[in-house]
């Protein structure tokens, strides 16, 4: 045997061990990531029955999705307003497709009764987007973040005001690891109310009352951003918190007087034109204004989609955006409004 292949062959058998001792650690780093997640539900459970004793059970559908992936990515995904990470299901999926690890934090507040909801406020959940980034960024390289709605708005947040993230979007964890925000991408972010808002959900929340049932609003007004709520009863409030409907308006005017300067994390705006719940130009206005590097995915007015776009239920052409969102991740993508008609 050469001395040329007797080095060649112990290279290998270091390369074999390294990749060994490299999986057992990523295996080990997996284990705990779940624990946590599993101690955090429960966590979570016991404050919202101290809250709302009567109905303040976390259902089981609305529980913080974890998925481990086959590579050193992961996606935090984080759902919107009174709702729960079943709003975000299709983005998972595809980014899951792509090997990344997921996880969909339920927002502190929200999967289980408006007692609970109106109870919470946007330290509560801005903590809930910081602990799922923390979970899991000991166990990848890099994170991309992704935000539906209100979810937008805390990513939005979380990027602008968190001092361990720099402007390329380098990112020391609460526990000393380090990981790349590598992309973002935000769905309808909340950032200013819809200007031509209906004016009976307008004034329902600038009213003093405390809820509303949401399938009777649906029934009476038939505004289309309120059909998630009557159609998926497990994943909504059934009653409308409206205390914490304030909350999230407040919470959008905050963020934009503070928000100063720009990031160069690249980042993937998407809306419907038809959106009555956000001020869409104002959102495109404010990505521009903060990110140095945006584009943008627009479903046309005539397609009448909802604010919840991504449920697939309510949306026929969502894999336009779907596919557009893995070109993006992959480098690949354009800002885009698609030429498609029902």
């Amino acid at each position: 045997m050469s001395s040329h292949f007797k080095i060649s062959f112990a290279t290998f058998v270091i390369f074999l061990a390294y990749n060994q001792v490299q999986a057992e650690e990523a295996s080990f780093c997996f284990d705990r990531m779940m624990a946590s997640v599993l101690s955090d539900n429960a966590k979570l459970g016991r404050q919202y029955l101290l809250a709302d004793p009567q109905k303040g059970q976390v259902r089981e559908s609305n529980q913080t999705r974890i998925h481990i992936g086959t590579n050193r990515k992961a996606a935090v995904i984080v759902h919107g307003y009174a709702g729960s990470p079943f709003e975000v299901d299709s983005v998972a999926e595809d980014f899951q497709h792509l090997g990344y690890t997921t996880i969909q934090p339920l927002i502190s507040g929200f999967g289980s009764s408006e007692n609970v909801a109106n109870l919470s406020n946007s330290t509560q959940w801005q903590e809930s987007l910081a602990n799922a980034v923390d979970t899991v960024a000991p166990c990848v390289e890099s994170v991309t973040l992704v935000g539906f709605s209100l979810g937008g708005a805390l990513v939005t947040d979380f990027v602008f005001s968190n001092p361990n993230i720099s402007r390329e979007g380098e990112y020391q964890s609460a526990s000393g690891a380090l990981a790349q925000i590598e992309k973002i991408v935000l769905a309808s972010p909340f950032y200013r109310i819809h200007g031509h808002v209906p004016h009976i959900l307008l004034d329902l929340i600038q009213s003093m009352t405390e809820s509303v049932d949401s399938r009777k609003l649906y029934e009476r007004t038939k505004i289309n951003d309120l059909r998630a709520f009557y159609l998926f009863p497990d994943y909504y409030s059934v009653q409308m918190p409206l205390s914490a409907a304030r909350h999230v308006v407040e919470y959008g005017q905050d963020l934009i007087q503070r928000t100063k300067g720009k990031s160069e994390i690249p980042i993937l705006l998407a809306y419907s034109e038809s959106d009555l719940t956000v001020d869409v130009e104002f959102a495109q206005k404010f990505v521009i204004e903060h990110f140095e590097h945006s584009q943008k995915f627009v479903f046309p007015r005539d397609l009448q989609l909802p604010h919840q776009f991504l449920i697939p239920a309510f949306n026929p052409q969502l894999n336009l955006f779907l596919d557009e969102m893995k070109d993006f991740l992959r480098g690949d993508s354009k800002a885009i409004i698609p030429d498609v008609h029902l």
